[in-house]
């Protein structure tokens, strides 16, 4: 073990784009390939989450918009990890209020 190394976060971590201020959700309460209603602790603002699994490398990517995204946003998006699109996402996003 390396002392001198931070270690990784297991939660997600949730970056306001309004302020850039960083939240991490050890719980892992937010369900994916669901659009989330998020207020901001720091700035109060709001803005719209979503987490969505890489079906290529497994990674678990985490966007976030200031404003409700357009399908071309949502199609556009790809893994923070490897690049891969997550636009097979697209069309299974279920957005608030819907089960």
């Amino acid at each position: 073990m390396n002392l001198g190394e931070r270690p990784a976060s297991a939660g997600v971590n949730i970056v306001c784009p309004h302020c850039g201020a960083t939240e991490v959700d050890d719980l892992e309460v937010l369900d994916l390939d669901e659009m989330h209603a998020i207020r901001c602790d720091a700035c109060k603002g709001r803005f719209l989450l979503l987490i969505a699994e890489c079906e290529k490398c497994g990674e678990e990517s985490v966007l976030s918009w200031p404003a409700v995204p357009t399908p071309s946003e949502i199609k556009f998006a790809a893994c923070v990890r490897c690049g891969n699109p997550l636009n097979d996402h697209g069309s299974t996003v279920r957005t608030m209020g819907q089960g």
